[in-house]
């Protein structure tokens, strides 16, 4: 009876040298994997040429119980012979092959190096011959003359053997792979597996994440160890039979495999029924493509009997419901994102591009290969299916026949399914699938509600579908092909109006976010026009200004800008500013349109006016708002970082407008965007405008030269210089700030730096610029980066400063006194002579020196700020020995009322206190009374210090109004501070909280704070007022913040390690205080309860005493207070705080409770721990559940109590932790009541679970 694997002896024959050694490879791979021998014992090289010691293959001496006979036993050695010329029962061609030459001795020494070793460890030696077919005498003369040869050699009894072809012929029919790649059909309906690896949707290259590694493993390790039927389950395009062609692309593999890429032509195939042969002994790995469930039910019917020979592997789409204890499912892995965008990268070099398009392939390599191929040959279509894969056809009729009825209905439904960013299919949220039924009946009457779930089931199934409430078509690249489909088969006549009326609310905002991918299909497009039209939607204000609908425009702005920017335009460019200022809702996705219109340089002009008008009437603090999205806009970065297409002079029209606008709030947007055109420090573009819809990305403005660059800085300089000469002083000056900061950086360019100096120059002597800009930009450029400027630049900012500098004393005082900087000051290369600090003691010596010329600039200097003005007050104090400048500067300061500035004088009275204390002493308790000072006393106090006699006088001052508390903050903040005498001090405390605002409160608390918890003062404190300090009212009634709860918290904490017999006296006050509740910030209570915290676990039943005497009334404010401290959790972060009612005992908590079960029952367990751990601090909640779960009130308040939380993260997953802890209290638990309650509030969980993913799966 015929095979199909028939194989003649002549077919072997026609081998080469090559081609017989990789066939005798595979044979004995395939028999090493038959018996279990690892392949790395089996030795083979397909290097012909190279010298082999006349050994071609070989198997390692340690494989054990095998016997002798087989192909693959211990030991052996094959020498492979073709061509037809080699006849070993000739005795010279056994010489020649032996020994070199047929004249050659018989001599060991003759024999080569391998075959010497094999005969030496008495092992097999095996000539195989592919080109000749001797008969048994011929085989058995032949054995007679090698055993002769080798005999004389010294080799006793050796095991030889000669195989010819019809020898070989038997051992290769057992395995159908190599026959096939013998006979030359490896490309036909069976393929070997390179044939099948030949097949184009085989050949792009892999890409393997983790999973897919360890999933090729396993599949390697199944085959190895067991003959189960491997069933591998996927979703279309997702790589299973790449990576199955992977997983057995191994040597011990390979050489078994037969691919059928149809499990119907397998069906009626000579091969099923030959893998069936009892007469035949087959070894294979049969590998099945395109089976699904009917198909691999029949073949593994028949083939389950034959898995010991017949190894099965079988492909499908799924889902595979069946069962079987010798078939193993395998789901295929999806590729991650960093998988497939790189296989997008292997066609087209933009990284970025790659990643944006690897979210559309959901994990699919094919898709990832389709739309790379795509994006390289056919940008325009980037979702063109590959000649050789009917890709998407694949989504939609799995193995069937793409026109059959099904499949037809099939792909209507999923057509009008892609209308919808998602849906709503199972309840609560059907409503949603049987409305888009209703579409899908009026295209096809026979889908009925009933057929509609039935396909939809089938593609959740497929896991086309995925989701579980609300569902979404997976890949999106299939989603949006098939929403692209949608309009060319349905979308004439098409009345948005009328459908988006009909909508439910859940799909609305799912239906118009798909129109981001109509920029290429025609009657998208017209449906896209007809909304954004005069007399469409966007005619009525309501919706004009509603999230949906101004959400709406910043999608179709991708789809078709123009458009857009036109209703845009039409809606809102003729609203006032007090329209515009007060438009809230919505009026960010307006900002969003026009930043991706602005995208488009035929569009530019356009959007960038409508932000314009929107930013003067900003209404939001983000830095994407209207104002900051139309600024940087001007941005010169290129490339990636570029804002738009369009070029820089393409954007300056715009600027201009902007600059000479009559209205100023456009002027100062403008001088915004001049600002971020001039800067050279780059900045930060948060991408993505640039990626719209299917459009192809964006060309971002990219110069050609870096002189392109120059160019458009140098525009802008010029333009804003030349229109702010005109403006105002205010606005002038903002002008010239925005030119001084930007050379900074410009002068580093040396095609513009000596047009920037320039400017500059020009600019010191204009009276609207700050000269300590011009000075910042000197000293900061010299000090940081000079190394770049050549020696020119350097000299003419040398020749600034200069300018600025001048020589006389008002010119040098302007510049080292008033606009010197910090910089200057701490630059450690300047010589000490020529530092900031000696150019003031200098300037203060030159001044005392030179009074006449002085004196004019005291007025200047009491009414000025100035870097260095203190320091040059004192340096002229410490020189003005007969102080004869003093009652200038008196004057001075007098004249300047509240108006002036007291670091000049503050200075100068320090070096008076350091030189004359009396004197000083006495000029400040003067002028402390004096009324022309009384703005500023406490002002000279802070610059010049106090001493006792002072304080003594500021209590005086401040008794008759012309201090305030705040004057006294001096004592917090001074080093002077411990000098002071404690009963002044004590004084100053009393005399502060004899008033009664916050104010003096706040002020006495920080003094008591620096004077008594300060180690290096070490003063004792005064109980009775601190006391009193500590527990006034206005603390627990006004909001103060944290630093003043923290001193609170820190005296508070002394004060109780100086006195711990007033704790509870302490503690009860603050229970009182606890009444104020609703008034007390979270923080400022945070100090109060920590110092109550403190003192209960310290003395637990004493105050608890206290407690439950202020709970004695649940219903007042008081009673409240209380209850707010005892449910307030510590460590958040960490899970279910400790709360401090498990710091009192529990068996005295409870018995209050017995005394009013119906009222305190209830009330504790709303504050009781979120816990029913009976080994920590859910005792006492679990003991309440235990005693009184049966009142219904119990119950509830604690559920009450435990779904009172916060969390980050998936809603979802917070109750599936609580829930999870919930199911942990079970275990062990007898009480009835505990039990039932645990068991309600995890079905309570469980309904808050599917409710959150529910939500969680319908956000955007």
């Amino acid at each position: 009876m015929s095979s199909l694997f028939d194989l003649s002896p002549v077919q072997l024959g026609n081998l080469d040298a090559e081609q017989s050694v990789e066939i005798f490879r595979d044979l004995l791979w395939c028999h090493a994997r038959k018996y279990g021998v690892p392949i790395t014992k089996v030795h083979i090289t397909s290097r012909i040429t190279v010298s082999d010691g006349g050994i071609d293959a070989k198997i390692d001496d340690d494989i054990l119980d095998l016997p002798a006979e087989l192909l693959v036993s211990a030991g052996t050695s094959y020498q492979l012979k073709t061509g037809t010329t080699f006849k070993p029962w000739q005795p010279s061609q056994l010489r020649k092959e032996l020994f070199g030459s047929t004249t050659a001795e018989v001599s060991v020494d003759n024999l080569d190096d391998e075959v010497r070793r094999c005969l030496d460890q008495g092992n097999r030696y095996v000539i195989v011959c592919f080109g000749s077919d001797p008969t048994a005498s011929q085989v058995s003369k032949a054995k007679e003359e090698l055993i002769s040869c080798f005999e004389q050699c010294g080799f006793e009894k050796p095991h030889v053997e000669i195989w010819g072809q019809t020898h070989l012929v038997g051992l290769i029919s057992e395995f159908p792979s190599v026959v096939l790649k013998i006979l030359g059909k490896s490309e036909y309906q069976f393929q070997t597996l390179s044939g099948w690896a030949s097949n184009d949707d085989m050949t792009p290259p892999l890409k393997l994440g983790e999973a897919q590694k360890e999933w090729i493993s396993n599949i390697r390790k199944a085959l190895r160890t067991t003959n189960d039927h491997l069933r591998i389950i996927g979703e279309p395009g997702i790589g299973k039979s790449r990576l199955v062609l992977e997983a057995l692309s191994i040597d011990d593999l390979a050489p078994s495999v037969i691919y059928i890429p149809h499990a119907e032509d397998f069906q009626k195939s000579r091969l099923f029924s030959e893998l069936l042969r009892t007469d035949i002994e087959y070894h294979v790995i049969l590998v099945i493509d395109e089976c699904p469930d009917k198909e691999r039910a029949s073949i593994w019917n028949v083939l389950k009997a034959y898995r010991s020979k017949c190894q099965l592997i079988t492909i499908d789409h799924g889902p595979e419901r069946s069962s079987d204890e010798a078939m193993r499912v395998l789901h295929c892995p999806s590729l991650a994102d960093d998988q497939i965008a790189s296989i997008i990268n292997s066609y087209i070099d933009t990284q970025e591009e790659a990643k944006r398009w690897a979210a559309w392939c959901s994990g699919s390599p094919r898709v990832a290969h389709a739309v790379g191929q795509n994006l390289k040959r056919n940008p325009d279509d980037i979702f063109k299916p590959p000649a050789t894969v009917p890709l998407w056809e694949r989504f939609v009729a799995g193995y069937e026949d793409a026109g059959s009825e099904i499949s037809q209905q099939r792909l209507t439904v999923l057509r009008h399914i892609a209308l919808f960013q998602k849906f709503g299919f199972e309840p609560p949220v059907t409503d949603e699938a049987q409305f888009i039924a209703d579409l899908v009946m009026q295209v096809d009457p026979n889908i009925t509600w009933g057929k509609f779930q039935s396909i939809i089931q089938q593609l959740r199934e497929r896991r086309t579908l995925q989701g579980k409430t609300t569902l979404f078509i997976v890949p999106k690249a299939l989603h949006t092909y098939l929403w692209l489909d949608y309009w060319k088969h349905y979308g004439r006549g098409f009345d948005f109006q009328s459908f988006i009326g009909n909508l439910p609310k859940g799909l609305l905002g799912w239906f118009t976010r798909m129109f981001i991918y109509a920029h290429e299909n025609s009657l998208a497009q017209k449906v896209i026009e007809s909304v954004l039209v005069s007399g469409g939607p966007y005619d009525d204000e309501e919706f004009a200004v509603s999230k949906l609908g101004t959400g709406f425009l910043s999608v179709l702005a991708e789809a078709n800008p123009r458009a857009t920017l036109r209703c845009i335009e039409r809606t809102y460019s003729s609203w006032s500013k007090e329209r515009l200022h007060s438009w809230n809702t919505g009026r960010q996705n307006i900002v969003w349109a026009l930043e991706k219109i602005a995208v488009w340089k035929d569009t530019f002009r356009g959007a960038a006016r409508m932000l314009l008008k929107m930013g003067t009437t900003e209404t939001s603090n983000y830095s994407n708002n209207a104002s900051g999205t139309f600024s940087g806009l001007f941005s010169l970065a290129y490339g990636p970082a570029a804002p738009t297409e369009a070029t820089p002079a393409q954007r300056l029209p715009v600027l201009k407008e902007a600059l000479t606008s009559e209205d100023i709030d456009e002027r100062t947007l403008g001088l915004k965007a001049c600002e971020i055109a001039l800067s050279t420090r780059g900045g930060f573009r948060i991408i993505g405008a640039e990626y719209q819809g299917l459009r192809p990305v964006a060309k971002l403005w990219m110069p050609k030269t870096y002189g392109e660059i120059f160019d458009a800085c140098r525009a802008v300089w010029n333009l804003l210089l030349e229109v702010s000469r005109d403006w105002p002083d205010e606005e002038r000056k903002a002008a010239n700030s925005v030119l001084i900061n930007a050379a900074h950086g410009l002068v580093h360019i040396e095609s513009i730096a000596s047009e920037v100096l320039r400017t500059i120059e020009e600019l010191i002597d204009d009276s609207a610029t700050e000269l300590r800009e011009v000075v910042r930009f000197i000293v900061d450029t010299r000090r940081f980066r000079s190394n770049n400027l050549s020696s020119e630049i350097l000299e003419r900012i040398n020749l600034l400063d200069e300018k600025i500098a001048g020589t006389n004393l008002e010119q040098q005082v302007n510049r080292y006194v008033l606009n010197s900087t910090w910089s200057e000051e701490r630059d450690e290369d300047i010589p000490e002579e020529e530092s900031l600090e000696k150019r003031v003691a200098d300037l203060a010596e030159r001044a005392v020196n030179e009074c006449s010329e002085f004196l004019p600039l005291i007025k200047k200097l009491t009414h000025s700020e100035g870097h260095k003005l203190y320091q040059f007050g004192y340096e002229i104090g410490c020189r003005d020995e007969d102080k004869k400048l003093l009652s200038h500067i008196l004057d001075s300061q007098r004249s300047a009322g509240g108006n002036g500035n007291t670091q000049f004088i503050g200075g100068y009275l320090r070096a008076l206190r350091e030189t004359a204390e009396e004197e000083w002493e006495k000029l400040i308790i003067e002028l402390l009374f004096d009324i022309d000072f009384k703005e500023i006393a406490g002002q000279l106090i802070w610059r010049t210090g106090v001493n006792n006699n002072v304080l003594e006088q500021m209590l005086h001052a401040y008794a008759k109004g012309i201090l305030t508390a705040k004057d006294f903050a001096i004592i917090h903040f001074s080093h002077e501070t411990k000098q002071l005498d404690q009963g002044l001090i004590e004084r100053v405390l009393s005399v502060l909280l004899e008033k009664n605002n916050a104010e003096a409160l706040l002020v006495s608390l920080e003094i008591a704070e620096a004077y008594y918890c300060n180690k290096d003062i070490g003063r004792k404190m005064p109980k009775d007022l601190i006391f009193m300090l500590l527990t006034r009212d206005e603390f627990f009634t006004d909001r103060f913040d944290t630093m003043q709860g923290y001193y609170w918290a820190k005296l508070a904490n002394k004060f109780l390690d100086a006195y711990p017999e007033r704790d509870l006296e302490l503690f009860k006050l603050i229970m009182i205080h606890l009444e104020n509740w609703r008034f007390m910030t979270l923080k400022s209570m945070s100090a109060f309860h920590s110092i109550a915290e403190k003192i209960a676990k310290k003395k637990p039943p004493e105050t608890w005493v206290i407690v439950q005497n202020l709970l004695g009334n649940l219903d007042t404010d008081l009673a409240h207070g209380v209850l707010h401290w005892l449910e307030e959790e510590r460590n958040f972060e960490d899970g279910p705080g400790i709360r401090p009612l498990t710091y009192f005992p529990m068996d005295e908590v409870l018995a209050w409770v017995d005394e009013d079960i119906e009222n305190r029952a209830p009330t504790i367990a709303r504050v009781a721990p979120k816990t029913l751990d009976k080994d920590s601090d859910g005792r006492i909640t679990r003991e309440l559940l235990h005693r009184f779960g049966y009142l219904e009130r119990v119950k509830s308040a604690l559920s009450g109590n435990f779904n009172s939380d916060g969390w980050s993260g998936p809603a979802s997953e917070h109750y599936r932790k609580k829930r999870d802890q919930a199911r942990s209290w079970l275990t062990g638990e007898t009480s009835p009541y505990v039990i039932e309650w645990i068991e309600e509030y995890i079905d309570e969980l469980t309904s808050q679970i599917e409710y959150e993913e529910i939500s969680e799966e319908r956000e955007f």
